[in-house]
């Protein structure tokens, strides 16, 4: 069929004039018909004319209803399918733009958290740079403020964990230092300053985090310092003061004590395993219940006058060159768990057990 036939067809008028046309013709064949296939036959009225007349009539008629019913049919599918072709398209449509606007929402959603995390990185910063100028300060209850502010940001900023902890490590290092003379030391104050036993509670008090660096407090003066429920794990102590502390559920596993000065503290519930004591002082200390010095490495510690009240643990700790004269609670029961007790000193109720004598005289 021409295209611009198809194309005149199409047009609302046409069909009518068309569908208008089908009628005439196809009432005019009914009309007319009989008479146009047997004219010589109908042309006596007669009972079996009309009869004939009628049921080609019916007959047209039913012709002409089945056409109208089969174009029906046609119309009613072609119809369907348009409606289906426009729900699918409608559907595809909408997951395309559902499709979309989730896309958009993700990418506003990561900007928005972007956005969200650079501005509390800003604030952090903001806030990290004002403490550390408060623990600049000439006045002691600003560094003390300094100090709460940093514990502040380690708390909420797990990234600047390990940068917190290093500067109050420093922190501490700074301005707990021992007095100029051996003197002064003798007569300087029993307990920290507030800055500093607040920097030790601090760090002792810290987020449960993978560390992977040290806590370096070597050569801090602590004198007089209260650590309860304190984590101090994996800590350098070397050369640290730490006369007249009081140490009450602190975990010191792994830390070090090297030259460390303990003397006259107090200890509850104090876990050191695998602490480093070699060559540390801690005569007159009061050694108290739950205390854990298995496999603490302790040659040539002093533990002279120490008092032990519920016993010790030590448990396949190095105690050689040690000496424990003068100890009240001791027991051999307790020392000859220890692995290594060459050339230790004990009273005479400890020697009095050969096992111990013989462990202290041992040459392997």
């Amino acid at each position: 069929m021409d295209l611009r036939l198809k194309e005149r067809l199409r047009h609302p008028a046409a069909r009518i004039a068309l569908i208008g046309f089908g009628l005439l013709v196809f009432v005019f064949a009914i009309w007319q018909l009989p008479w146009w296939l047997d004219e010589k036959h109908l042309a006596a009225a007669t009972p079996g004319s009309a009869a004939v007349v009628t049921g080609m009539r019916t007959a047209l008629v039913a012709v002409g209803a089945g056409i109208i019913a089969a174009l029906g049919l046609y119309y009613t599918d072609r119809n369907l399918k348009h409606s289906r072709a426009v729900l699918e398209h409608s559907q595809k449509s909408s997951t395309e733009q559902a499709e979309l606007t989730r896309a958009s929402l993700a990418v506003s959603e990561r900007t928005a958290q972007k956005q969200a995390e650079l501005s509390a990185e800003q604030q952090v910063n903001d806030r990290y740079v004002k403490a550390i100028e408060l623990l600049s300060s000439e006045r002691p209850t600003s560094r003390v403020g300094g100090l709460y502010a940093l514990e502040r940001i380690m708390h909420d900023s797990p990234k600047d964990h390990e940068t917190v902890v290093k500067v109050l490590a420093a922190f501490v290092r700074q301005f707990a230092v021992k007095p100029d003379s051996a003197e002064n030391q003798a007569s300087g104050p029993l307990r920290p300053p507030a800055d500093i036993q607040a920097a030790m509670t601090i760090i002792g008090h810290r987020p449960e985090r993978n560390e992977d660096f040290e806590i370096d407090l070597r050569h801090a003066y602590l004198r007089g310092c209260e650590l309860t429920k304190c984590n101090f794990a994996n800590a350098d102590f070397s050369d640290a003061n730490l006369q007249d502390t009081s140490l009450t559920e602190v975990d010191f596993s792994h830390a070090v004590f090297r030259e460390a000065d303990f003397s006259n503290s107090n200890w509850d519930r104090v876990k050191m395993t695998w602490a480093h004591l070699s060559g540390s002082r801690l005569h007159e200390t009061r050694i108290y219940s739950r205390i854990d010095l298995s496999h603490a490495q302790a040659g040539y510690s002093d533990w002279s006058d120490c008092k032990f009240y519920e016993g010790v643990n030590f448990k396949q700790a190095y105690l050689y060159g040690a000496t424990f004269l003068g100890c009240e609670g001791l027991s051999s029961a307790m020392v000859l768990t220890a692995e290594d007790l060459e050339g230790a000193e004990f009273s005479e109720p400890i020697l009095s057990d050969p096992q111990v004598t013989a462990r202290v005289a041992s040459t392997e």
